[in-house]
């Protein structure tokens, strides 16, 4: 980020902080009041319970009576993004963060950041989904709630967790097929690629942490935090607002898609999930399962690259190409 933006950032999550410390105060002078009485309004659309908290973050919580839930995971969540942002040099802000790998010296610290800040964001979206879906079963009686064409996906975080690993979803052929068809791509496009040999090599301890973030951080982040919120809730309210399975599946894939480093690539997978989610009535957890072991395989793919840019083994052995430049006299 530049200077500028990082000062409008920084100036937005002070007034982001400020609402909830007032709303929570608030909540705490009415309770002294009126003990009996719940402490905002009992009915906030779901949608504004959604948007509210992704664009001020514990703004779910605290819209749905929960004010210190609400201030404590607006902390977790800016905390540990910034907690990142302050560790590693930054490019271009991504759904994954903005922190670069340095393409020389260690790259312990920046994968440490990388971290943080993809608990920040992934923790984020998921929260803005479980207020959501919160608001949303709250509501369920009313008539826009009973005619969304889209069920709401009602699992848990534990639900969410282990997506990945449940056989249900493996087997299920909006699983399978586009987890192997992608992982050939990927493969055979890594294989015939040439890798650029670093300036300088890797402690043990760097690999594992860079490799920690590749292979657990950014997978786990994928499914836990990106499907809940661009299928789970995006596609859905847009769906329920006009009716339409094509437009709400553009409402969520433009934004997924930009937020990625690959635009059209990002485009087809997150039109594959938008689809997906309509044909398996809300279901979420096939791709979930789908997302996670995709990213997966480009962590292992990107953590195989690092090995062979500092001169050691790897799968399929890509070639190493070493750069240097002429002195300029």
């Amino acid at each position: 980020m530049n200077q500028i933006l990082k000062k409008v950032v920084a100036s937005y999550l002070v007034f982001a902080m400020t609402i909830q410390l007032v709303l929570v105060n608030g909540a705490h002078a009415d309770e002294i009041k009126n003990p009996a009485s719940p402490v905002l309004h009992e009915k906030i659309s779901p949608l504004a319970v959604g948007f509210g908290n992704l664009l001020v973050p514990g703004l779910g919580a605290t819209l749905q009576d929960e004010p210190l839930t609400g201030l404590t995971e607006a902390a977790l969540e800016i905390g540990s993004f910034y907690g990142g942002t302050s560790m590693g040099r930054e490019s271009r802000f991504k759904i994954d963060g903005s922190i670069d790998i340095p393409e020389s010296g260690s790259v312990g610290r920046a994968a440490t950041a990388r971290v943080l800040q993809q608990f920040g964001l992934k923790y984020h979206f998921y929260n803005t989904f479980y207020h959501y879906q919160q608001a949303a079963i709250a509501d369920e009686e009313s008539e826009r709630e009973r005619n969304n064409p889209q069920p709401l996906y009602r699992g848990t975080w534990k639900d969410v967790i282990t997506a990945p690993f449940q056989w249900d979803n493996l087997k299920s052929n909006w699983t399978w097929p586009i987890v192997l068809g992608v992982s050939a791509y990927l493969i055979y496009d890594y294989s015939q690629s040439s890798v650029t040999l670093r300036r300088s090599g890797l402690s043990g301890g760097d690999q594992t942490v860079y490799g920690a973030s590749e292979l657990i951080a950014i997978p786990v982040g994928s499914s836990f935090g990106e499907d809940p919120l661009f299928r789970g809730f995006i596609e859905r309210e847009a769906r329920g607002y006009t009716g339409s399975l094509w437009l709400a599946v553009l409402a969520e894939t433009i934004p997924f898609a930009l937020l990625h480093e690959d635009h059209v690539t990002s485009f087809l997978v997150g039109s594959y999930f938008g689809i997906e989610a309509d044909a398996l009535r809300g279901d979420l957890g096939p791709m979930m399962a789908a997302h996670f072991w995709i990213n997966v395989v480009i962590g292992a793919l990107d953590f195989f690259q690092m090995r062979r840019a500092i001169g050691k083994e790897a799968p399929l052995n890509p070639p190493v190409v070493i750069q240097f430049q002429l002195p300029i006299f």
